[in-house]
């Protein structure tokens, strides 16, 4: 399956995770999230927001596998939307930022949970906590699988797992078209570090990859097609198998409240679907980031619209999307009592 689109690009988000063996058993776990808007001009409290990276942000977690634990997990934003000042109040982006360190200890089935409880909700921040969430689905994943070949294991220094998942949003004709591409690869135990076929290391390659169409006006979806398969190593790649019947009933949905309930409700949670489920828990955060680049085009593009509608519009919806959602737009913060 391709995801193919036929529209103007707005935004591109960017996940990774990767986990690697640590000299003492446990595992060292990374994770960056990053926002790249492709057009627009959004004016944010005291700053013009021009196209380019707006988020850069950084997980750092160490983890055990028996019992799967999170032992540490902290945060590191290089890029973020307001750093402290006179328009922000002092405060910053990053004030949250070692709330994430209440994950200490924590089994890692309930840290989905106590991530939300940490870094989630309008004391918190979006971005780290859809980062994390996705770190610790990652993992999951990861330890579903031997970490055992033939009695080879993997050895300090050893990286076992990736994910990456990209999404991509465009426009046309007024219309929102968002592609989700993930790619969980598993590395198999060698003997030989230094191989010369490097492939010998893949164990095992899942790849979802998902299309979704939004009416710009109501946001709601109007269509969701998607697409998974899987490479065991040593063998030639699985057929893609549609989940578009699986889908279907998503048509109609609000694009942002309640996706998430929807999502678990329809393909659970801790079975077979949690690749496609992890992409699509996705979809809700990376239109709130499509939604300014969107809200700029649909302004700039309208016959009677100037450069000033446009910027005023963009302030509009930011103020409006945001209050609540996060620890800078709290209603008892400084830009929270602003608006």
């Amino acid at each position: 399956m391709e995801a193919e689109v036929q529209g103007a690009p707005l935004h591109t988000r960017s996940l990774g995770v990767a986990l690697r063996r640590a000299e003492d058993g446990d595992v060292d776990a990374f994770a960056t999230i990053s926002d790249v808007r492709k057009r627009g001009l959004v004016a944010m409290p005291g700053e013009l927001q021009t196209s380019g990276v707006i988020h850069d942000m950084r997980i750092h977690a160490r983890l055990a596998e028996t019992p799967a634990i999170v032992r540490e997990m902290r945060s590191e934003q290089l890029r973020v939307v307001f750093e402290p000042g006179p328009a922000t109040g002092g405060e910053c982006c990053r004030d949250p930022a070692d709330r994430i360190g209440a994950l200490a200890d924590t089994p890692l089935d309930a840290a989905h949970r106590a991530l939300g409880d940490a870094i989630g909700g309008p004391r918190g921040c979006s971005h780290v906590l859809t980062l994390g969430q996705l770190l610790v689905s990652g993992a999951q994943q990861a330890f579903r699988f031997p970490q055992e070949t033939e009695g080879r294991r993997f050895q300090p220094g050893d990286r076992f797992f990736v994910r990456n998942l990209m999404i991509d949003g465009f426009v046309r004709d007024g219309q929102l078209q968002l592609t989700l591409l993930l790619d969980d690869i598993h590395a198999a135990p060698t003997e030989d570090r230094v191989l010369t076929n490097p492939m010998q290391r893949l164990g095992r390659r899942h790849e979802v990859r998902a299309r979704v169409e939004i009416d710009g006006e109501r946001l709601q979806l109007t269509g969701v097609a998607a697409a998974e398969r899987v490479h065991e190593g040593g063998k030639p790649a699985g057929p893609w198998q549609s989940r578009d019947d699986d889908l279907a009933s998503l048509a109609g949905a609000p694009a942002l409240g309640g996706m998430a309930g929807r999502l678990f409700k329809l393909l659970g949670e801790g079975t077979e679907d949690a690749p496609l489920l992890d992409t699509l828990l996705n979809l809700a955060p990376a239109v709130i980031q499509v939604m300014p680049a969107w809200m700029y085009d649909r302004q700039d593009q309208a016959p009677d619209a100037s450069q000033r509608d446009a910027e005023e519009a963009g302030a509009r919806m930011t103020t409006n999307a945001m209050t609540g959602a996060c620890y800078m737009w709290r209603a008892d913060g400084f830009l929270g009592r602003k608006g």
